[in-house]
């Protein structure tokens, strides 16, 4: 009778070999190859761009609402070549972003093919919510 007892408990505690305590989190090798330490980098990187782009939407707002005051043509040619150039940058930092998300897109495409990882998979529904 003790010896089941015993038993019960050092199953309670995992200790026999092979058996896992499910609450713990503990992640297969297969799952921790998911690789979304890498994926959130590169979100975080568009996300740094989105920032900048925003930014600089703010310098061309202030600066429309600057040449709306400005009476001589002087001062009017040189807010629109500030205006101009941040076009480009936002343009530039559009682009790649653009791109970035393109290609997190294939990533997304590509890391369906693995098997811990398919269509429907929360490693998948993880990956898709963050980029739609």
């Amino acid at each position: 009778m003790t010896k089941n007892w015993q038993e019960s408990f050092e199953r309670i505690r995992g200790r026999y070999p092979g058996e896992s305590d499910i609450e713990s989190a503990c992640l297969s090798p297969d799952i921790k190859e998911a690789n979304m330490e890498e994926f959130f980098k590169q979100v975080g990187e568009v996300d740094k761009q989105i920032e900048k782009i925003t930014t600089q939407l703010s310098k061309l707002q202030a600066a429309n609402q600057e040449c709306q005051r400005v009476t001589k043509a002087s001062a009017m040619k040189e807010i629109k070549g500030q205006m101009e150039k941040d076009i480009e940058e936002v343009r530039k930092i559009a682009l790649s972003a653009k791109r970035n998300l393109e290609e997190l897109d294939k990533d997304n495409i590509a890391n369906r093919k693995k098997a811990y990882c398919a269509e429907g998979s929360a490693v998948d529904r993880s990956r898709v919510s963050v980029t739609v």
